[in-house]
């Protein structure tokens, strides 16, 4: 699924980036994943504008998104849901042992700025089994993009699980 943020969000987006990259500084925040390459500001402000497409995607308001350190970047009926996000296009959903978050749920979102693809999603069970612990990357587990629940279907099971959506049982 193809989101493309509204013009008018994103200076405001950029913001939210910017001040979660400052806050993330004071609280002596580490890159577990350190590379010449990683230009964590980019990274921070890119992570909103994909927590803010999944938030739409979900006919959620901008407001629904959680900032708090250690919260899950959106719950919908109860179910916490962390979102990660890549610019890079054969990116993998990547979860770091040591978290900040517990979530029931995490999302893939690809992309930059103002245009991003929902690229699927795995249940925090998918995410952890041992054989998706990363070789590649400092105490993660990654899982590549093929392997992921097709987003299509990512609000009918939280509604399921839930209990908001009707199950029938022949």
């Amino acid at each position: 699924m193809i989101v493309e943020l509204p013009e008018d969000q994103v200076p405001r987006l950029r913001e939210m980036g910017l001040e979660r990259h400052r806050a993330a500084r004071r609280r002596g925040a580490k890159d577990l994943c350190p590379k010449a390459s990683n230009d964590r500001l980019f990274m921070d402000i890119n992570g909103i504008g994909g927590e803010a497409a999944v938030a739409q995607a979900l006919g959620l308001p901008l407001q629904s998104l959680h900032f708090e350190h250690g919260s899950a970047d959106l719950t919908l009926h109860g179910i916490a849901i962390d979102v990660k996000t890549t610019h890079h296009e054969d990116g993998v959903l990547l979860v770091q042992d040591t978290g900040s978050s517990q979530a029931h749920v995490y999302v893939l979102v690809v992309g930059e700025m103002p245009r991003y693809r929902i690229a699927g999603w795995a249940t925090s069970v998918d995410v952890f089994q041992e054989d998706n612990r990363s070789d590649k990357f400092f105490k993660a587990h990654a899982l590549p993009q093929r392997i992921l629940r097709p987003w299509s279907v990512l609000r009918q099971a939280i509604e399921i699980v839930a209990g908001k959506y009707p199950i029938e049982v022949q």
